[in-house]
């Protein structure tokens, strides 16, 4: 992962449920410094005619964590940057 500060933070990601084309649901745990970082993500992708709807949902440990993680690593900024750069290849493919 690439923060707002330039730095690379390694990061671990396992998958642990997979549904073709409508669900991800994978475990995030961080490395060295970060690693008391987990948490869990579900993605799910909805037909809505032409379109699909992404919805993201994170459970973090504690409301701690998910501050820090805002705080210190720009999560909502990063989250805005990706979903951003998905709907630029979508477009262009």
């Amino acid at each position: 992962m690439h923060g707002p500060d330039g730095r690379i933070y390694p990061n671990l990601v396992r998958y642990i449920e997979v549904k073709e084309p409508e669900l991800l649901r994978y475990l995030h745990a961080g490395e060295e410094e970060t690693e008391d970082i987990r948490f869990q993500v579900v993605v799910r992708l909805e037909e809505e005619g032409t379109m699909t709807r992404v919805t993201m949902h994170t459970e973090f440990e504690s409301p701690e964590i998910l501050e820090r993680v805002i705080r210190e690593f720009g999560a909502r900024e990063g989250m805005e940057q990706t979903m951003t750069r998905l709907a630029d290849l979508l477009q262009s493919a």
